[in-house]
């Protein structure tokens, strides 16, 4: 394999990775405009040519392991910019009962459709780079974005964890009883009403609404503060899967440069052995014409 095509393969392997975090998001993002998906399409198709360049499919699909291959993920985006076209939405039960995606229902393809958005936008972008005539990403390049990426990465979960520590304490300090509104305030002004000097009946109304309030604030910051962690666990895990990949890409790295400098030296060992033969052949020329000069 030369360094082009082992290139093709870093870079191949770089854009998954980011490509995988990015679909997390891609919910959140300006969508792409029609024209805009129209050029991602064909970025795709090609970003795909370049990488065939390697001959090496990206990963090994096990049985139930639900990835698209690059010729399906072609073919959903080419539905999805079709649906663009027409203003309509991808039809995932159509398109899971043909051959190609045998192995997809239309629930695991409509769960692909944000990961394939995000690889039309990391195609366009790198399309967009080479008309430009910009030089296209090397591995260190893809490496840099990769360690950007855990950084931005490791700054939400900082966030994610500085807000779960406020609702904690926001929790704390209702069960506590802390805040101006307190249940058990509010349930001795009840018992207060209860007795013969007790306020008016639209009081005793004001005071149950108020305890109904901080009993669903309660609730809304448990269920937040269970959200907040579930998301945190998902980011650490793809930070986690994140770092695994880049390790594997630098072996995969290191074993090709080896490879390389294997198949330097055994080029430079032919290149002796003609330059050897070529001499061998000249002398046993001459040695053939002084024969035939002495005879």
């Amino acid at each position: 394999m030369n360094q082009d095509a082992s290139g093709e393969i870093q870079e191949m392997e770089m854009v998954q990775s980011l490509v995988e975090q990015q679909a997390a998001t891609i919910a959140n993002e300006q969508p792409l405009s029609i024209e805009e998906v129209e050029q991602a399409y064909d970025a795709l198709v090609k970003m795909h040519a370049r990488w065939r360049k390697g001959k090496r499919q990206l990963g090994r699909r096990k049985k139930g392991d639900f990835k698209l291959s690059a010729s399906q993920k072609e073919l959903i985006a080419n539905r999805y910019r079709v649906a663009r076209q027409t203003n309509t939405t991808v039809d995932y039960e159509g398109a899971s009962t043909n051959k190609n995606f045998h192995l997809f229902n239309a629930d695991k393809l409509r769960d692909q459709e944000p990961y394939v958005i995000a690889m039309l936008r990391m195609a366009l972008e790198q399309q967009q780079q080479i008309d430009d005539g910009n030089p296209e990403k090397t591995s260190d390049n893809w490496a840099d974005e990769v360690v950007q990426l855990k950084l931005e990465h490791k700054h939400e979960i900082d966030a994610f964890l500085q807000t779960i520590r406020e609702l904690e304490g926001a929790n704390l300090r209702l069960k506590a009883g802390r805040p101006q509104t307190s249940d058990n305030s509010v349930q001795a002004s009840l018992k207060e009403a209860e007795g013969p000097n007790s306020t008016t009946n639209e009081e005793l109304e004001s005071r149950k609404k108020q305890i109904n309030e901080l009993q669903t604030h309660a609730k809304n910051v448990q269920a937040e503060n269970f959200q907040l962690r579930g998301q945190l666990d998902l980011q650490c895990t793809a930070v986690i899967s994140l770092e695994s990949r880049l390790e594997e890409v630098r072996a995969d790295n290191a074993k090709l440069k080896q490879k390389v400098e294997a198949l330097k030296a055994t080029h430079a060992m032919q290149e002796n052995l003609d330059k050897r033969t070529v001499e061998l052949n000249e002398q046993a020329r001459v040695q053939e014409l002084e024969r035939a000069t002495l005879a």
